[in-house]
């Protein structure tokens, strides 16, 4: 590589390479030819560089058996169902720290095995029903550190399995009934360090789905007695 430019053909010889780590770099762009040699990769980490988008398909297209994803970091502002199309292996994808205001409903939709999603410390400011359609195996999400204020229920509708939830360091008032209905697995849930004065009664009960709850954070809030 020269001048922290990936160009056809630098990854030429290298087809039994599974990980490759591109962190803290300059990477602005990517496209299918800068990888194309990389067969069997299985995990690709692209953090703390300059993308500000992954490009329609390119990854799909190049990475067939891609597992692990890491563009944390980064100047992503927007992501869309075609950035992922094709990555049906992928398991894991950390997009933290990016500029992230929204998620494009159906975002995530082609990613049904994915277990693990972040998206802590970016702008996100709201969280619509849909978002998170077709992640029906994912178990951990990571929403700490964004700027949303509100959830509705439904919001988090066709997560199944979903086992692990962090919403710290967000801006949350209250909590209601059926805001986080739907998770039947949820065991640890985090709320710590947001801005909740009120949690309506019978919430977190086994009533309302949260029979495997074990473990509920509401430290550093509003609440008074």
């Amino acid at each position: 590589m020269d001048s922290n430019t990936i160009v056809s053909g630098d990854f030429r010889g290298l087809p039994s390479l599974d990980e490759l780590i591109l962190t803290s770099n300059q990477i602005s762009s990517l496209s299918e030819s800068n990888f194309s040699e990389l067969l069997s990769l299985k995990s690709l980490n692209l953090g703390y560089n300059k993308l500000t988008s992954l490009g329609a398909g390119i990854l799909g297209a190049t990475f067939h058996h891609l597992t692990y994803l890491n563009i944390q970091s980064n100047h992503i502002s927007s992501i869309h169902a075609s950035d992922f199309s094709g990555l049906t292996d992928l398991t894991y994808l950390n997009i933290g720290g990016n500029w992230l205001v929204s998620l494009d409903v159906g975002a995530f939709a082609s990613l049904s095995n994915l277990t693990g999603l972040t998206l802590s410390s970016n702008k996100i400011v709201s969280i619509e029903s849909g978002d998170f359609a077709g992640l029906t195996s994912l178990t951990r999400l990571e929403l700490f550190g964004n700027q949303i204020s509100s959830v509705e229920a439904g919001d988090f509708s066709g997560l199944p399995n979903l086992t692990y939830l962090d919403f710290r360091l967000n801006q949350l008032s209250s909590i209601q009934y059926a805001d986080f209905s739907g998770l039947p697995n949820l065991a640890q849930l985090y709320f710590s360090s947001n801005q909740i004065m009120f949690v309506d009664s019978g919430t977190f009960l086994a009533d309302n789905g949260f029979s495997q709850l074990s473990y509920l954070d509401l430290a550093t809030n509003c609440f008074t007695l």
